[in-house]
């Protein structure tokens, strides 16, 4: 914590009760001091009190101003591999410039939350994988490896054109190229031996 957030405030309040009861000690006579302080100066010693209360009470209570020493870092940038696609659901920038509004907009007092942006990763091809090699491509592209089924059919996707090495991926529930969320599951269907 800074000083002018932390210990200043602290130290202002204290000094200043200090003074405000130095101040009303004097003047209802249950402080004694050698020689006599004037009236104003009792008088000046509460209000230096007050100031000091007051000013602590601010700092207090005015909202943190945030600091531009680390600015945030986009979700998108921080979590995905340099060889994955990354798109998001916010539209890109445009080209033509804005119309300029006829009345001036006024500034916002407070800060607003940017909106949260989704990660979508491109589905890998998975087809001729055995599982151990399909999971490890999964988890480099930010995705997992779902349950195994027997059939392309139970898993909704189409058969397979090419003949597919016995114990090998056949097929994958979501296609190659795709886009999905990061950390999707996919689901996958062993090829079966020839009859």
């Amino acid at each position: 914590m800074d000083f002018v957030g932390g210990a200043l405030p602290n130290v202002m309040f204290i000094a200043g009760i200090i003074a405000v009861g130095i101040g009303l000690g004097l003047e209802f006579k249950i402080v004694e001091i050698k020689g006599e302080l004037s009236r104003r100066s009792r008088y000046g010693a509460f209000g230096v009190g007050a100031l000091l209360i007051a000013t602590s009470i601010f700092i207090y209570t005015r909202p943190s101003a945030p600091t531009a020493t680390n600015p945030p870092t986009p979700l998108a940038a921080s979590l995905t591999p340099a060889s994955t696609l990354v798109t998001t659901d916010t539209p890109p920038p445009s080209s033509t410039p804005a119309p300029a509004a006829a009345t001036p907009q006024p500034e916002a007092s407070t800060l607003m939350p940017s909106p949260i942006q989704i990660v979508r990763m491109v589905v890998p091809d998975l087809q001729g994988l055995s599982t151990k090699d399909a999971e490890r491509v999964l988890k480099a592209s930010g995705l997992q490896l779902g349950k195994g089924q027997s059939s392309c059919d139970q898993i909704g996707a189409p058969n397979p054109q090419v003949k597919i090495d016995k114990g090998k991926i056949a097929c994958q529930s979501v296609p190659k190229g795709s886009l999905v969320p990061q950390g999707s599951v996919l689901d996958y269907a062993m090829s079966s031996p020839s009859k």
